[in-house]
């Protein structure tokens, strides 16, 4: 299940990210779950024809409780917001099978410089507003490469979103990285 919040910019000048906690009480405690970039440009995160931010959590439910906490240029953070349940459930995105082959991208396939495929390779998929920000710490998705550079498994994403895809054999390759749109 899936739930999507959404919140007004800030009117403080230098904002320039959100972080989203959460918690299953609404007493708390509280946890970081993720940051959204303040960018009135990015359809990732802003609804311009609402005048609003937003984030959908896949992993959220009618009972969790968020606050957002705004970060400045500085490093300054705000208050905490008064904690919010999220919208009703909103309709499930459209979801998509991806895998090396989808959309026909070769740079989907993990090889060496030299056209080698790379078996045994971590593949980590992100979202790019998550990335952007530095959330590594935890992919929406990882599968491995095979002896030809296609991935194990495939995995599933929600459309009209722009995704990062982490390449990695360690000690040996990368990591190197490739686009996709949803």
């Amino acid at each position: 299940m899936s739930v999507r919040i959404s919140w007004a910019p800030s009117v403080a000048p230098d904002v320039v990210s959100y972080e989203i906690q959460k918690s299953l009480a609404i007493t708390g405690p509280f946890t970081p779950y993720t940051f959204v970039s303040h960018d009135l440009t990015d359809p990732d995160v802003y609804d311009g024809t609402n005048g609003v931010f937003f984030f959908t959590d896949f992993d959220g439910t009618g009972i969790t409780y968020y606050r957002l906490v705004a970060i400045d240029g500085s490093g300054q953070r705000s208050e905490p917001s008064v904690p919010f349940t999220a919208d009703p459930p909103a309709p499930s995105p459209s979801v998509v099978k991806v895998d090396h082959n989808y959309g026909r991208l070769s740079a989907l396939t993990y090889r060496t410089a030299s056209a080698v495929p790379v078996e045994g390779a971590l593949v980590r998929v992100f979202r790019k507003a998550d990335f952007d920000l530095g959330r590594t710490d935890s992919a929406l998705a990882v599968t491995l490469t095979n002896a030809r550079g296609e991935w194990v498994n495939p995995v599933y994403l929600a459309t009209g979103f722009t995704y990062v895809i982490q390449f990695h054999k360690e000690g040996l390759y990368g990591p190197d990285f490739a686009e996709v749109v949803v």
